[in-house]
């Protein structure tokens, strides 16, 4: 059953390019343990409209100085905290 529904609208371009997108999402209620992420279009504005997606991808932020130090996290990206690039040297196996 859904619980919530948050709907956030997308700075979309029509100019024919393809365009990278960031979207911060709003802090989901506590206890949340899932969320069903969906993308709807508007009626368009003429007889047809269409979207491409490609390479949708929905991070999670955790604070790495909150997990335990003898606890191994996987993770695709990492964020810095000042907004500044990050350089991160992992060692080989």
């Amino acid at each position: 059953a859904s619980l919530e529904t948050i709907d956030i609208e997308l700075p979309l371009v029509n100019d024919g390019e393809w365009h990278e997108l960031w979207v911060e999402v709003p802090a989901l209620p506590a206890g949340t343990n899932s969320a069903l992420v969906a993308v709807g279009l508007a009626p368009p504005e003429s007889q047809s409209g269409s979207v491409w997606i490609d390479g949708m991808a929905v991070v999670e932020w955790r604070q790495a100085d909150l997990v335990p130090l003898d606890s191994w996290v996987a993770a695709d990206y990492i964020q810095s905290s000042n907004g500044r690039d990050v350089t991160l040297t992992v060692a080989g196996s």
